[in-house]
This record gives C-alpha cells, structure tokens and sequence, in this order.
C-alpha cells in the first residue's frame, strides 16, 4: 500500500513541475497509467485534478526548481506574520512589522522576477495583470496557510489575493489621518476593483475548464475513430471466417 502511495505522489509531483500546454494530455496519461496499475484511488484524484491557471504555473516551477527563492519566501513570509501577530497582541511595533515587510518585499520581488524569466524562457511571456495576480499570490502566501502549503508543494492551481489580519495588510498599518480620509468615492473604487478581480479570475477558471472540455473531446473523438476502425476490422475479419466456414459446409454436404 504504501509503495502504491508513493507511486501516486511521485505522479503528481512530475505532473506539476512539467510543462504548461501539455497538463491536461499529462495527467490523463498518468491517471490511466496509475489505473492500468491498480491503483483506482491515485488514478481518481490525478484524473480530477485542474489545469493550472498561467500564472499558477510560473510560481509552482519556481517552487520546484528554485530552493533558495522558495525557502527565502517562506521565511520572510513566517516572520511577517509573526510580526504582524505581535503587533496586534501589542507585544511588537511598527519598526519590527515594517522591516519584516521589507523583507518579504524583497522575497516576493525575487519569486516575481524568476517566475517572470520562467515563463519567457517556455515561450510564453506572462502579460503585466497575469504578473500582478502572480505578485498578489506570492505576498498571500506570508498570512494564508492553504495557499503557503501549496506553494511549498508546488502545486497551487489559481491565484490568490494577500489576506488580512487583526485589521492589518502586508503593507502594515494605516496611518489614522489616512483612515480618515478615505471617502466613499474611494471605498467604491476599490470594492469595483476587487470585483473585476474577482470575476476575471472567474472568467480564467472557466477558459481552463473550456480547455480541458475541448482536449477531452478531441481524445474522445480519436478513440472513437480507433473505435470504429477495429470493428470495420473485426467485422470485415468475421464476415471473411463466416463465408469460409459456409463454403466448407457446402463442400461438405
């Protein structure tokens, strides 16, 4: 049993760090090659698995293939957050929160700038709002534990925004003069903002989906060419034994 774990677990880790255009035709192969084996569970959750959005994609290889970035991003992360868990317990400042913010900055510029020479180097460069949602991704990874888990793995499939905590963003705390001043025109900038993110991200969701449906289709539509071409064979095979056989009968007779 355990070998049949590990043999489904080395599969998702190879179907991750791959290529990008390729996913779907990757992990349909590996889903019926852990079945082909016996292993209907391993082979489930391969075949359920979702086409990483482009920008997914970039961060998971620089997961992968980039220890140092990925190690120096959670570290910063971690201490961010601790950071900013101090300061909201009142056991930290605002020095201590602004350096550690400083430091995941940093962090996330380098994952951004590999994850950027990761996509061009694949012939695919990634547009500046795709590099966005990639920089938003990266800096949620210091205050949210499901998208941090998954980049650790490398396995994350869509991006993500920066959570918040105790009423503080990764920037830190607003100024109360600032709070003030925000007015209600503002508010609803950034309420229509965060709702063309919301509902693009939607959108790539749905062109993913769109994708693996017309992938799907098209191997459908191979199998049943094959199909169809080796019951023509097996027909044309039966219809050929059927008279033969009626031939020796007549002679027989």
């Amino acid at each position: 049993m355990a070998r049949r774990k590990a043999s489904g677990e080395e599969t998702l880790e190879a179907l991750y760090a791959g290529d990008f255009d390729d996913f779907v035709a990757r992990r349909n192969d590996a889903a019926k090659e852990l079945r082909d084996g016996g292993d209907d569970e391993a082979a489930d959750r391969i075949k359920a698995l979702k086409k990483p959005s482009r920008g997914a994609w970039a961060i998971n290889q620089v997961s992968a293939s980039e220890p140092k970035l990925r190690d120096a991003l959670l570290d910063a992360g971690a201490k961010l957050r601790s950071a900013q868990e101090k300061l909201v317990a009142g056991s930290g400042d605002s020095a201590g929160l602004r350096e550690a913010g400083e430091r995941e900055s940093a962090a996330v510029d380098g994952a951004l700038e590999a994850a950027r020479g990761v996509s061009e180097d694949a012939g695919a460069k990634l547009s500046p709002a795709t590099l966005e949602r990639v920089r938003k991704t990266l800096h949620a990874m210091a205050l949210d534990e499901d998208v941090r888990r998954d980049f650790e793995r490398h396995r994350l499939t869509t991006e993500h925004e920066a959570a918040a905590m105790g009423g503080l963003s990764l920037a830190g705390p607003a100024p109360a003069g600032k709070r003030k001043a925000e007015n209600r025109p503002r508010d609803e900038l950034k309420a229509a903002e965060a709702e063309a993110e919301r509902l693009d991200a939607r959108r790539l969701e749905a062109e993913r989906e769109a994708d693996e449906a017309r992938e799907a289709a098209e191997g459908a539509k191979w199998e049943l060419k094959r199909a169809t071409r080796e019951l023509d064979k097996v027909a044309s095979a039966a219809k050929a034994a059927r008279k033969r056989a009626d031939d020796l009968r007549e002679r027989t007779t």
